[in-house]
């Protein structure tokens, strides 16, 4: 509830900024649509069921929050990059705030604009704490850290990204055992 109270004082605020039709400027039409960002409120192991599974267990757990809308996990396999997964522009706002933490894909590639640290129920979770990427730092894909791209739990590694709360929100930290349970960064398209 108090999600979709923000969200709407979020796009009402959006419309207000919009120039009126007529006036020589955009319609409400064209007003940039806010998208959300979170961390699963769960771990998981390796076996994420490819991307596929991973963008169901994020579209999972924001629709139980009561979101709709496509989401992306931010993970990398063997073939695909994170960042080529994130389509469109932001802003991207954290999931329970008004903070804008990423205006376009290489946003999330590099540095976010403030620490990702929220559920999708918007609720805070204490830094830090990792979460599987197989990506380095600007959304390319780490070869041999991926799980056997997110299919396994019983053998290899998988990168992660760790959230320290510090001045580098995210970051490429080390490889984990796939067997360790560790959350996704879910991204609404």
């Amino acid at each position: 509830m108090l999600i979709a109270t923000r969200r709407a004082l979020l796009l009402g605020l959006l419309a207000s900024l919009t120039p009126m039709v007529g006036c020589g400027g955009a319609s409400d039409s064209q007003a940039p649509k806010i998208r959300f960002v979170f961390i699963t409120s769960v771990g998981y192991p390796g076996d994420l069921g490819g991307l596929v599974g991973a963008d169901s267990l994020c579209t999972v757990h924001a629709s139980a929050a009561g979101h709709a809308g496509t989401w992306k996990a931010w993970l990398s396999d063997e073939a695909t990059n994170a960042i080529d997964r994130i389509a469109g522009v932001g802003p991207w706002t954290l999931m329970g705030t008004t903070s804008v933490v990423a205006q376009t894909p290489a946003s999330f590639a590099l540095s976010p604009s403030g620490t990702i640290n929220r559920t999708e129920n918007g609720a805070l979770i204490g830094t830090p704490f990792n979460f599987w990427s197989g990506t380095a730092t600007g959304g390319a894909k780490v070869a041999g850290a991926t799980c056997s791209s997110w299919t396994t739990s019983t053998s290899g590694v998988g990168r992660d990204h760790q959230q320290n709360g510090g001045p580098i929100p995210w970051f490429s930290a080390a490889n984990d055992t796939c067997n360790a349970r560790l959350f996704l960064a879910c991204i609404e398209q």
